[in-house]
């Protein structure tokens, strides 16, 4: 197909050939009649006038003149029609783009323009109907959020007002267990405010990356030991493997905590009592790998395109009991790319247990 400046370029080959035609069949036309009138009015004149040399030279002008006179009207009206019609199919579609982004500015985000051909003002109308498809599916994500985020907050909410009214209605003892269950829905809230406050200035690129030198598994083998208590009081064991003999590394250990808390808090929350989860440490071209392996719930094969979405879940009722905000893994997916690094999620199925991996350099580089 012919770019838009080929059609262009033969598109004045083709004006110029048609003015070019139009003043040859217009001269051909009319100069048989110009100059037989003035040869007339010359024999006319002639048996009056003995001036023969000088009555020839302005009778031919005269021809000549009203030839190319005609013959311009003729090709002007041409070339303006001619223009008229090539410049509509240049100009409209740009019209039609100018008219969609005004559409688009008022919010009418569903607003596409035609696709026609293979030039360039096809290509800026997929490029404009792109831009326009990816505009109309971040205001979507967006009002998600927005119910998704409100949502999230209203469940803690109202578990401390309904507990609190309780206790002031004298329905709800004033007991330390039930002051813990307020607690405890009090710091699931705050939970979600830091969770989304730290995704906001991911998205933002506003988050501080703050590098040491450490041991990788000196790292992991405390994270373990902080955690194990709560492994161990659901009946999982949590354990930890090294293939790797040299483990120095060079990154934020305060995102990296991040990123592996959440991991292992997914991992407590979908394994079942008497399962396991198994952390292993790999090294290889110059890339730690850290693999979290759980024998839990598992992820099924279209839960694991969205499995690192904000607030999705693969088990909606299960993650809000035990008080999961569905961005964790969102968070640990952009810490991951902040840190130069990879996470990735497999599984074989519903029931067949899952598995994280974080891929990181051992420097930044």
């Amino acid at each position: 197909m012919a770019g838009l400046r080929t059609k262009i370029a033969y598109s004045y080959l083709f004006f110029t050939a048609v003015i070019m035609a139009t003043v040859m069949v217009t001269s051909g036309i009319r100069s048989s009649v110009a100059l037989e009138r003035h040869t007339q009015a010359m024999e006319a004149h002639f048996t009056a006038n003995n001036h023969l040399e000088e009555d020839l030279r302005s009778s031919f002008s005269q021809a000549i003149q009203e030839v190319i006179g005609y013959s311009m009207v003729i090709s002007t009206t041409a070339a303006f029609i001619l223009t008229f019609l090539l410049s509509r199919r240049v100009v409209n579609p740009i019209l039609e783009l100018s008219k969609a982004s005004l559409n688009i500015a008022g919010g009418h985000l569903e607003e596409r323009v035609e696709e026609n051909g293979n030039d360039e003002l096809a290509q800026l109308a997929r490029s404009f109907n792109k831009m326009a498809y990816e505009l109309e599916s971040t205001e979507q994500r967006r009002m998600q959020l927005i119910g998704d985020v409100a949502h999230e907050l209203r469940t803690p909410l109202t578990g401390i007002i309904s507990s609190l009214e309780g206790m002031d209605d004298g329905v709800l003892e004033k007991s330390s267990e039930n002051l813990n269950d307020v607690l405890s829905e009090a710091g699931r809230l705050k939970r979600l405010v830091r969770d989304l406050e730290v995704l906001s200035r991911l998205s933002a690129d506003s988050i501080s990356i703050k590098t040491d030198d450490f041991d990788l598994l000196d790292f992991l083998e405390a994270m373990i030991r902080r955690v194990e208590p709560q492994f161990d009081g659901k009946g999982i064991k949590l354990s930890l493997t090294s293939e790797s003999q040299d483990n120095s590394i060079r990154t934020d250990p305060e995102r990296l905590s991040q990123i592996l808390y959440n991991l292992l808090n997914n991992a407590l929350r979908y394994t079942p009592g008497n399962g396991s989860v198994d952390v292993r440490l790999r090294k290889m071209s110059g890339v730690y790998s850290i693999v979290i392996s759980d024998t839990g719930l598992g992820i099924g094969k279209d839960d694991l395109n969205r499995i690192f979405e904000r607030f999705y879940r693969v088990d909606p009722s299960r993650t809000r009991e035990t008080g999961g905000s569905g961005i964790g893994l969102a968070v640990s997916m952009k810490l991951a790319h902040h840190l130069k690094g990879k996470l990735t999620a497999t599984s074989d199925g519903l029931n067949q247990g899952s598995t994280f991996t974080l891929q990181i350099p051992t420097s930044e580089t």
